[in-house]
């Protein structure tokens, strides 16, 4: 260990942390060998060294797999608070407090994380070391995740308003109870391993169900006969977009594994709304801009809305959302309701594109992928399955269904649709209104007494007079 940890740590890897948990033990159980006391001051170093360079400003592990990065988010923060007297752990007070923010406000309401990248991410409340938020005196941390007393969180979004944005994922709820209406987006950096084809994807959960996922793994090997093992990693499995069969792929230009500035996407909010926008490139592959904007109207339902600019005048276009295990559709011409067990409901509400959706539920059939690359020939490769599939860390994936708008659409192109979940036994009443504007569509809806003006056009988005 006292050789080949500094190798690890400067790599950043988790494998680094993990023989750091290795001497720790070793220091504990041989703390009479003359040599222990060298071995803790460098195992010290090692865990300053591995905090400081593998974490984000905000709080996320750079790998950006959050079953990974909680799990690895737990351990710093028990190896930390056994040597929180030290003058580095002090100094890093505010990183670990934005570790405990970043758990507190990505885990749904139900309590698990979303499962962006590798495996089956775990209840958030197992991602915190408890002595830990009591040295931080995270009373808000603790209110949500053990369920004790104190305050709860100063904002329901994250990152906060004032907040830099480094790792991607940006998270918004009505509230903190478990009926709570949520949303995770991933729009950050592909991560430094375990990447997934999932720029623009999001997960959305409420009314104590989890509705659109993004799809979670098997282990990575296994010997059973009936094993179906996957890491689900393709772009096309995820809540993503794709055009003329292209998915996305790692060498999209501008984006990387990394960042090392603050990230640029639109995270506004004002009274009754929130709004995100980001966009990827197909090029060069396909020379077609997407676009992708959310508004949280009121804390109850979003417009999204996906714009696609180029080239090319027509492309086909495939719109994919991949549902939660034991979620039923019932399609009604364009429209879509996802009936969770619950009795919870999702209405998808396509308002101005002619896709249609079609369902998948455990497709075995193979599908073609871009990702991570494509061929020396510019050419899609093979992947073992189709869509309509999620795993739970076993020896094999389990059906889930997935719904696909598809068809071929005219560029610029835009498929605003209104995404709005209702409680058991309640009815989707929320009705948009589309009016021409100089500056393009305007949208009226309903935010409680009032509505919220939205203008949109294939170059802007403006809510209340904010744009982008």
């Amino acid at each position: 260990l006292r050789t080949e940890m500094k190798v690890w740590v400067d790599r950043r890897h988790n494998g680094g942390l993990g023989m750091i948990q290795g001497m720790t033990s070793a220091c504990a159980l041989l703390d009479d060998f003359s040599a222990a006391g060298e071995w803790a001051e460098f195992n010290a170093t090692m865990l300053i060294q591995y905090i400081h360079e593998s974490f984000y400003p905000d709080g996320a592990c750079i790998e950006l797999t959050t079953a990974y990065s909680a799990s690895v988010a737990r351990q710093v923060q028990q190896l930390a608070y056994r040597i929180r007297e030290r003058e580095a752990i002090q100094t890093a007070r505010p990183l670990f407090i934005a570790m405990v923010e970043w758990i507190v406000h990505l885990g749904r309401p139900a309590g698990r994380m979303p499962s962006f990248g590798d495996l089956y991410a775990n209840d958030a409340g197992r991602s915190v070391y408890p002595p830990m938020l009591d040295w931080l005196g995270s009373d808000w941390a603790k209110r949500v995740l053990l369920k004790g007393d104190g305050p709860l969180p100063e904002h329901a979004v994250w990152p906060s308003p004032d907040q830099e944005q480094w790792c991607g994922y940006y998270a918004m709820r009505s509230g903190w109870d478990p009926q709570a209406r949520y949303m995770c987006i991933d729009a950050g950096p592909w991560g430094t391993t375990h990447q997934h084809g999932d720029r623009l994807s999001f997960v959305l959960s409420a009314y104590g169900a989890d509705f659109v996922i993004d799809p979670s793994s098997t282990k990575y090997r296994n010997n059973e006969p009936d094993a179906f093992i996957s890491t689900q990693n393709a772009a096309f499995l995820h809540n993503t977009i794709t055009v003329d069969g292209v998915d996305e792929t790692m060498r999209d230009p501008g984006n990387t594994r990394e960042t090392t500035a603050p990230l640029d996407n639109s995270w506004k909010h004002g009274d009754g709304y929130s709004l995100f926008t980001s966009s990827y490139s197909f090029a060069p592959h396909r020379l077609v801009k997407w676009t992708r904007r959310l508004v949280f109207v009121g804390g109850q339902y979003w417009l999204l809305q996906d714009v696609l600019t180029g080239a090319p005048e027509a492309v086909d276009v495939e719109q994919n959302f991949q549902l939660e295990r034991g979620c039923e559709t019932v399609v009604d011409g364009n429209r879509v309701t996802v009936r969770a067990s619950n009795g919870a409901q999702l209405a998808f509400v396509p308002l101005d594109h002619s896709l249609v959706p079609l369902s998948s539920f455990g497709d075995r059939t193979p599908h073609a992928t871009y990702w991570p690359k494509p061929g020396p020939d510019g050419s899609a490769g093979t992947y073992p399955h189709g869509r309509g599939w999620t795993g739970r860390w076993s020896n094999k994936l389990v059906p889930a269904p997935a719904v696909t708008y598809t068809g071929r659409l005219s560029l610029p192109a835009t498929m605003t649709t209104l995404l709005v979940p209702v409680g058991p036994g309640q009815q989707n009443t929320v009705k948009a209104i589309c009016e021409p504007g100089k500056d393009g569509q305007v949208w009226k809806l309903p935010n409680g007494a009032r509505s919220l003006s939205v203008t949109t056009s294939p170059e802007e988005i403006a809510v209340g007079g904010h744009g982008r």
